[in-house]
């Protein structure tokens, strides 16, 4: 805590007296700014710590957001998103290839023609999972892949913790994904591939005769069409067919 200033000293002693303790107030106000805007290259901690912060309030909003309870999963496209997750979990108890459902969904019963389906990996999760938690697992799951491809962008530009902070919230918690999920579009959560992709095509632009960036460029994409986000796979070829038209 700053000296108060003694008022049986000279006048110039109490300006100098006044001006140190301006300084020892705003000293805590100065730390916190450098770091905050600084690069992280000057500062590297502070944007580990932002990454930190960023990490629990994503889990906590998606758990928060779908709730602890069982969802009824009866309006808007849910009861498809429901449909879906049943016969993956059926397939996976029985365990058979889940060729056909009991119902039509997008025109045919055949499920695995229906390019909206999630079939990543962790789908495996469905038999120990109810719909609900497999939702919200999915949801925290995806959240923290795209949070690395932000913090990817962030080591590749040098990002002040600021910067990631404000990037990774606006990219994570927007109106778009929020309410594409919660009205049971899922295959959206492939959304949160986006900083990868971005990631990918500015490294084949450093190297476009890279065979190993043209393989995480197709390994992204593979990756869009595993979790049914078909529509943001077809985005991404088309912009790179527009970006190969464009370059000299």
């Amino acid at each position: 805590m700053a000296n108060l200033p003694d008022p049986s000293r000279p006048a110039a002693t109490l300006a100098g007296q006044l001006a140190s303790a301006g300084d020892a107030a705003h000293r805590p106000v100065v730390f916190v700014r450098d770091r905050l805007f600084a690069p992280a290259s000057q500062h590297p901690t502070m944007r580990r710590v932002a990454l930190g912060l960023l990490v629990v309030l994503g889990l906590v909003h998606w758990i928060w957001f779908f709730g602890p309870q069982a969802l009824d999963l009866d309006f808007e496209d849910w009861p498809k998103e429901r449909a879906y997750l049943d016969v993956m979990r059926e397939a996976l108890n029985a365990p058979a290839m889940p060729f056909h459902m009991d119902q039509s969904i997008q025109m045919t019963n055949r499920f695995l023609s229906i390019p909206e389906t999630m079939l990543a990996p962790h789908v495996v999760m469905l038999k120990f999972l109810s719909n609900t938690q497999f939702i919200t697992f999915h949801a925290c799951l995806m959240f923290l892949i795209g949070l690395a491809g932000c913090w990817q962008l962030a080591r590749r530009f040098d990002w002040s913790a600021f910067t990631l902070l404000a990037f990774s919230v606006v990219f994570s918690f927007n109106g778009f994904i929020t309410t594409r999920l919660a009205v049971g579009h899922f295959m959206w959560a492939g959304y949160y591939l986006y900083p990868w992709m971005l990631l990918v095509v500015l490294r084949l632009l450093d190297s476009p005769l890279s065979t190993r960036r043209i393989i995480e460029l197709s390994w992204v994409i593979f990756c869009l069409f595993l979790l049914g986000s078909f529509h943001i796979a077809v985005w991404w070829m088309l912009f790179l067919v527009v970006l190969a038209l464009a370059r000299p």
